[in-house]
């Protein structure tokens, strides 16, 4: 593994186990449970695992969980979501690293796979949201010799940097991330693939299904899909759908114009 490293600022990463712990090479080397960060570019957190990766030398993987439902989502959102996250696992593929779609909570079902394959590392991006922070405890707890490090992969200033405290309004923290935006308003390295690259990686079949399921529910007003209990009154706009991509590469692109 040879590729030069992103270099993530420290200060951007916290650790969420409960002590201490030393990474230790495993056969399921590290993985990125993405969550709130749903993209393969500008991604602190994916960068962090990278590093981890190449400075340990085992491998890097990405997990997604597909809760049943969630604060209310409908099927609009959900497709929205998950043809989203199709594009992310494309992504993924295209510079060598897997993918893997886990249905249900994620404090029950990513710890189970992180035991049977021997990951040695867990990173996953920050959330404000207590849902998040009640999942993020949750796998903490139940692997204490496995390190789980969060990222600060949403704000230019970490929160935790920005301020130790609640704030009780804009004109309280707005200074203090104003005098620190010239440490952190840094360009986002590009993502380097793994080298030397194995295998490419096969498309998600749990994905697929997934997204299977949500187009039956979408063309199916009585139904929703097999593994979610969404509401079904809001469905997804038909010439939405049929318009031009609206996705993670064509955001890039008019936002470089």
């Amino acid at each position: 593994l040879d590729r030069p490293m992103a270099r993530v600022d420290p200060a951007r990463v916290r650790l969420l186990s409960p002590t201490k712990l030393k990474l230790v090479p495993k056969p399921g080397g590290v993985v990125y449970w993405m969550s709130r960060d749903q993209r393969v570019r500008d991604n602190w957190a994916l960068l962090h695992a990278r590093d981890l990766a190449v400075s340990s030398g085992v491998g890097l993987s990405v997990i997604f969980c597909l809760v049943p439902s969630f604060a209310q989502a409908t099927i609009r959102q959900y497709g929205f979501m998950l043809r989203g996250i199709s594009e992310c696992e494309r992504d993924l593929r295209s510079v060598g690293v897997p993918f893997k779609l886990l249905q249900g909570d994620p404090v029950a079902t990513l710890p189970a796979f992180a035991r049977e394959h021997g990951v040695c590392a867990l990173v996953t991006d920050f959330s404000p949201m207590r849902v998040g922070k009640q999942w993020k405890e949750g796998v903490a707890a139940a692997l204490p010799d496995v390190p789980l490090y969060e990222v600060d992969a949403h704000n230019v200033v970490p929160v935790w940097v920005a301020s130790d405290k609640q704030e009780v309004g804009a004109r309280t923290i707005r200074k203090k991330i104003n005098d620190r935006l010239p440490k952190w308003l840094v360009d986002i390295p590009p993502f380097e693939p793994l080298s030397p690259p194995g295998p490419r990686p096969q498309p998600n079949p749990a994905l697929q299904s997934a997204r299977e399921d949500e187009d039956e529910a979408r063309e199916d007003a009585g139904g929703a899909p097999s593994q979610t209990q969404l509401q079904k009154d809001v469905h997804e706009l038909q010439a939405a759908l049929d318009a031009s991509p609206l996705d993670e590469a064509s955001a890039a692109e008019v936002l470089e114009r």
